[in-house]
């Protein structure tokens, strides 16, 4: 900081050069503001009630006394001017006093945008207490078995539910065909043959897949669509699957009521 040294002998020579440098002295104080930000409360300020205190705030580089008063949703700058009459005789703008208040006009500023600075030798302490408080949130008591279980989920096979073969046949009426008879196949179905059966009014159907599956563990969909009338159609209990091996099952129907039916079976086969 720049410093003038008033105290000799001599007669200092006061001129209007030596007062404007120690307005400049003085003007390096409005840097300190830049510490805590534009649009900063620097002290003062405080509300009680409906109403703010006086203080200084920062603003736009420049530290500014605040006049307080009832609360409102803007502030803005204001200057007054105070003429000083020269030795000339001649009055000059002289003196400029600048100040922040309530109100607005142009270039007003929301007063919600201000924050209160704080000291900045409380910001280790603040990290300390932070850092505490996410310590105990996350601990590596807490965070070791998380990891595990997250470990364990990975390590578990992926149950794609894998379609390997898809097709139907088409059976018409139930227990009307004799044992033996191929029925028309369709897609990923190699054959359809009416099984043997001893009880009447179902029938049963050996399937033939042309994918074999992985093991002699999958799932069989089966969909019922209606070739003729549908009121018939649905005379019919829900299709009853058995796996052979790992290309072929068995496939149950019973009659419900003595009708004839047209029907077709839709078939997916799914791994597990």
């Amino acid at each position: 900081m720049n410093t003038i040294n008033f105290n000799q002998v001599g007669g200092f020579p006061l001129t209007t050069n030596i007062l404007a440098k120690l307005q400049t002295a003085f003007s390096i104080f409005n840097a300190f503001g830049a510490i805590v930000g534009d649009l900063t409360i620097i002290s003062g300020c405080i509300v009680t009630g409906v109403n703010v205190s006086d203080g200084f705030v920062y603003i736009n580089g420049e530290i500014l006394e605040f006049k307080g008063g009832p609360i409102q949703s803007k502030v803005i700058v204001k200057e007054d001017i105070e003429n000083l009459v020269f030795q000339n005789s001649n009055a000059y703008q002289s003196i400029k006093i600048r100040y922040v208040q309530f109100g607005t006009g142009l270039n007003a500023i929301n007063w919600s945008e201000f924050k209160r600075g704080f000291a900045t030798k409380d910001i280790a302490e603040q990290f300390s207490t932070i850092f505490l408080a996410l310590d105990n949130k996350a601990n590596a008591s807490l965070i070791a078995p998380m990891i595990a279980r997250i470990g364990a989920l990975e390590a578990r096979p992926v149950f794609s539910n894998v379609v390997r073969n898809k097709g139907y046949f088409t059976l018409g009426d139930v227990f009307s065909a004799p044992a033996g008879t191929a029925l028309p196949v369709s897609g990923d179905c190699t054959s359809a043959i009416i099984a043997a059966y001893d009880d009447p009014g179902n029938s049963y159907i050996n399937v033939i897949i042309e994918n074999p599956m992985l093991a002699d563990n999958y799932l069989v969909k089966m969909y019922v669509e209606s070739l003729g009338i549908i009121g018939r159609d649905n005379d019919i209990g829900a299709p009853v699957y058995k796996i052979l091996a790992k290309n072929s099952f068995k496939v149950g129907i019973a009659e419900l009521y003595n009708s004839a039916q047209s029907i077709r079976i839709h078939f997916e086969v799914v791994e597990l």
